[in-house]
């Protein structure tokens, strides 16, 4: 019968905060069935190792996706004092019928509607607006056709072997539609009217500019728009007293913004639209020989293999830069072996590290206020243990070589996730640092 000192080791997640774990023992004085006729000391400690000790190289990585993957729409003028940003939606088709009573009390299907008019709904994500209400929203009608995938400030089209300019930078220009404005009292929609001439125009299917362009009129603000709906009021021929709405969807909704993120410089990045990755090697260290400051807790040299290894993790500390840009969400990241890096930037990704310890729901989310200019630095811990241990192992679970390098994304497998970026202090000395916890075990012999 075992009679513990300070429980099992390997069922205890170490918090960041803790320093070394103490000398733990475990006294069996009848475990003869157990083969274990010695007693066993066990010593658990924290080695946080430098970049310098184990950061071969980082690389920034951009463009992966764009802004109309995101499915919304953003808008900002001036927003700390550089940050605009227009959204850009094009029209589905119109309904060709409706179902209408007709005088005699008889359903019918109309196909003969007569378009008087209609507006724009603009709902806008509330728990994301940025700067004081009210927001003032202008709507102007596309006059050059653009592509949602590639557009661009400054490109209509920028397609593989095809690039095509807006006539004017920002989508412009544009035929003036209507106002309209936001508070917070209004609930989450815009209303701007739009005449029949305009209906007219976008209902026509031949036109491939058939679409609106939304921004903000209110200095200083950045504003997502969740959907852009086109009502439409229509008298159908069967009954000329009776007015119909119809609703008309979008096909593709994006958005374009000015300037771009400025060019990193000495950090790690993450997220945007289009979004960034940190593609970082690492040489996992080995062995702590004597002089290293663990050697005063336990004998040296001391040699880190893949039984011994309790925890691993990436520790990065968070670092406010590119206001503009900066997250309004709560943010989750996670790493990912890449498979090929000699295919970089398009190398194919593993499946993430440690899936479910971080970056997934449960897990402690990174809060948007750690990115705000003064903020004290946020002290996050990504795990690799599984990576660390391929490596030390020689091998993957499934036999194969490990890879060296590894790929800080957002988490969830889709890029871009957000419009903000998060950033991480990638030199000085809130630079990377790798986080071991390892146990030691040593058997006491005979007097």
């Amino acid at each position: 019968m075992r009679r513990p000192g300070c429980g099992p080791l390997a069922r205890v997640l170490l918090p960041l905060a803790v320093p070394a774990v103490a000398a733990c023992t475990e006294q069996i004085p009848t475990a003869v069935e157990s083969g274990e006729l010695f007693p066993v000391t066990a010593r658990t400690v924290e080695i946080r190792v430098p970049a310098a000790d184990f950061l071969r190289s980082v690389r920034l990585l951009d463009g992966f996706g764009s802004p109309a993957d995101l499915g919304y729409g953003l808008v900002a003028r001036g927003f700390e004092g550089k940050l605009n940003a227009l959204t850009l939606a094009r029209f589905s088709a119109y309904p060709r019928s409706a179902s209408v009573v007709d005088s005699t009390g008889t359903t019918r299907v109309d196909s003969v509607l007569t378009l008087l008019g209609g507006s724009l709904l603009v709902r806008i994500d509330t728990t994301t607006v940025v700067g004081s209400p009210p927001v003032r929203l202008a709507a102007g009608a596309l006059m050059q056709p653009w592509h949602a995938g590639s557009t661009t400030w400054a490109n209509a089209v920028d397609t593989l072997g095809t690039a095509r300019e807006w006539q004017e930078p920002g989508a412009g220009p544009v035929i003036a539609v209507g106002q309209g404005s936001w508070t917070a009292a209004a609930g989450d929609s815009v209303v701007i009217a739009v005449d029949s001439a305009t209906v007219a125009a976008w209902g026509d299917t031949a036109r491939a500019e058939r679409s609106v362009r939304i921004g903000a009129e209110t200095q200083g603000v950045r504003v997502q728009i969740r959907s852009v709906a086109l009502r439409l009021l229509a008298r159908p021929s069967v009954r000329r007293d009776t007015t119909l709405v119809l609703s008309v969807g979008t096909d593709a909704l994006t958005f374009i913004y000015d300037p771009p993120p400025e060019a990193p410089s000495g950090e790690l990045r993450v997220g945007g639209a289009p979004a960034w990755r940190s593609i970082l090697v690492l040489d996992v260290p080995r062995e702590f020989a004597g002089g290293h400051p663990v050697c005063a807790r336990v004998a040296c040299p001391l040699r880190v293999d893949s039984a011994n290894l309790t925890f691993a993790a990436l520790v990065l500390r968070s670092q406010a830069m590119l206001s503009a840009h900066r997250p309004v969400e709560t943010v989750r990241l996670e790493l990912r072996p890449v498979l090929r890096p000699e295919r970089l930037p398009k190398a194919p990704l593993g499946a993430p590290v440690d899936p479910g310890l971080f970056g997934e729901p449960g897990s402690p989310p990174i809060l948007p206020s750690a990115f705000v200019p003064g903020a004290k630095a946020l002290v996050i811990a990504v795990p690799l243990t599984t990576f660390v241990r391929d490596h030390l192992r020689g091998a993957t679970a499934d036999g194969n070589p490990p890879s060296n390098t590894l790929a800080l994304l957002v988490a969830g497998g889709l890029e871009p996730r957000d419009f903000g970026i998060v950033t991480f202090s990638g030199t000085g000395p809130d630079a990377p640092e790798l986080r071991l916890v390892i146990t030691v075990t040593q058997r006491v012999g005979l007097p």
